[in-house]
């Protein structure tokens, strides 16, 4: 798996060399430009940008997800007709910094789980 990150349309140029490269290529966003560390900011990107990302190339999308926005997240980007292998979670189940809430973890799954089930 390889993660590229992304804020803005041209970021997807690395999908393809990243792609030939990986079995999966991991979506995430890019951290915000002041951040101290580089990820679990709890922030999503915009996922229409997308729209722009290579029909062929399965990926999985992280950055931001959390079990308020999974299902959205599935959605839109399976309407875009990608092939779309899975979601990436860390911070967004958390209840404090690096503390893992599995009540959080399971209405994650169960969000997610919902959304493919009615994409089908």
């Amino acid at each position: 798996i390889k993660a590229v990150g992304v804020a803005a349309p041209a970021d997807l140029a690395l999908v393809p060399p990243m792609a030939s490269m990986a079995d999966l290529i991991l979506l995430d966003a890019k951290p915000p430009k002041d951040a101290a560390y580089p990820g679990g900011h709890g922030r999503p990107f915009d996922w229409g940008i997308l729209r722009g990302m290579p029909p062929d190339t399965p990926f999985l999308l992280s950055g931001g997800l959390h079990p308020g926005n999974v299902a959205e997240a599935i959605a839109s980007v399976r309407a875009f007709g990608l092939p779309l292998a899975g979601v990436d979670v860390s911070s967004g189940v958390e209840s404090a910094p690096g503390v893992k809430d599995p009540q959080r973890i399971e209405d994650f799954i169960a969000a997610a789980r919902r959304a493919v089930q009615a994409l089908a």
